[in-house]
């Protein structure tokens, strides 16, 4: 879409109508069930209208994903550098579980695909900020940034599907502990 449309106040609008459509079919429904009738349904759209803004409906999942990377980001960027992985657990906990929306599409295994793909571009965006692991090979950083996302979103998914029965600060402290400690030894 080009620029100057972007910043049309009734493109945002209809976008964001768009957007929440779709949120609330994810929080209330089956992915299966997701389709452009729903969606423009409940945001009292066309479907034509739909599809002046987006090609389909994974091109909408990828505006959903590019907002929530970008948002996980600026919550990052306030970190102070080196930050450790207590703040780093602290920041995910907190932005994930502020909005439904979002703490579904990481602890839902029918969103597995977009919470990897969530969990990785926020990985490499973190990385780019600050990279702790440079004295590594581009292949051996992979595998310590894949244990340290996986090791993080796993304790969250658990911690969420056990009804959160732990303090979010404890879970807090605990994860970052257990990364702090994971790897404490290789950084550079």
């Amino acid at each position: 879409m080009e620029n100057h449309r972007e910043e049309n106040p009734r493109v945002i609008r209809t976008r964001k109508s768009i957007q929440n459509a779709l949120k609330k079919l994810v929080l209330n429904g089956k992915p299966e069930d997701i389709n452009v009738k729903k969606i423009t349904e409940i945001a009292g759209i066309h479907r034509k209208t739909f599809y002046l803004h987006y090609t389909c409906i994974e091109a909408l999942y990828e505006d959903i994903i590019h907002k929530i990377v970008s948002d996980y980001g600026k919550e990052v960027e306030k970190l102070n550098i080196p930050y450790d992985y207590y703040d780093l657990t602290k920041v995910m906990f907190e932005f994930y579980t502020e909005d439904p929306f979002r703490e579904k599409m990481i602890t839902d295994s029918r969103y597995q695909d977009f919470a990897t793909k969530i969990m990785l571009i926020n990985l490499m965006n973190n990385r780019n900020d600050y990279n702790p692991f440079e004295k590594y090979t581009k292949d051996e950083q992979e595998l310590i940034n894949i244990f340290l996302a996986s090791a993080s979103t796993d304790m969250f998914r658990q911690w969420v599907s056990s009804n959160k029965k732990v303090p979010m600060e404890t879970v807090i402290n605990l994860t970052g502990k257990l990364l702090e400690d994971g790897v404490s030894s290789m950084r550079n």
